[in-house]
């Protein structure tokens, strides 16, 4: 492979990523090229240390993502975006990083969709009270009113956990690729 041809793949493979940071890590590479040549290597040994584009531009990928989650960190979409590049770095880290952030993001939604129903309870009562599935106690419609105290709990509280999360996913995300990279942790 020579230079241009590694160029244009590690290009291609970074598409995804806004252009003005793409063209920065362009120039990088470039840069890396000439100063190599600089040293007297020829293309095939600096190609052989940098390692393949593929895997270059999945860790800029991950690192990109990691970083934006950092600065964004109450949008989930975008800690879900860094879980899945760093996922895609390896089958190993689709175990530890992918698995748990997908258990802990099922416990959370099923917290707050249990709130939610237990918010609902009370109005639920009434329905089938006024339709005739059941019969109207008050007993049971206070009991749904205390449900749905519970459920405004269970939902806030599903809220702070979230926001939790993502602040320890994040930050693991950005352990795990300095571990990956071979940075000090």
């Amino acid at each position: 492979m020579t230079k241009y041809n590694f160029l244009n793949e590690l290009e291609r493979r970074l598409a995804r990523l806004p252009e003005e940071d793409r063209k920065e890590i362009m120039q990088d590479y470039e840069e890396h090229f000439e100063f190599a040549v600089e040293a007297g290597k020829s293309d095939e040994e600096i190609i052989a240390t940098l390692g393949t584009p593929e895997k270059i531009a999945k860790e800029v990928t991950a690192d990109y993502h990691v970083e934006l989650a950092t600065r964004e960190r109450s949008n989930v979409s975008q800690a879900f975006r860094a879980i899945f590049a760093v996922g895609g770095l390896g089958f190993l880290n689709i175990v530890i990083v992918l698995a748990p952030a997908l258990t802990v993001a099922t416990l959370i939604f099923t917290i707050g969709l249990v709130g939610v129903v237990l918010i609902a309870s009370p109005l639920l009562f009434l329905l089938f009270s006024a339709i005739g599935l059941q019969s109207f106690s008050w007993f049971e419609l206070f009991s749904a009113l205390t449900a749905s105290g519970f459920g405004i709990f269970l939902s806030i509280g599903a809220y702070y956990m979230t926001k939790w999360a993502i602040n320890l996913t994040i930050r693991y995300l950005a352990f795990n690729l300095r571990v990956l990279k071979g940075d000090k942790a």
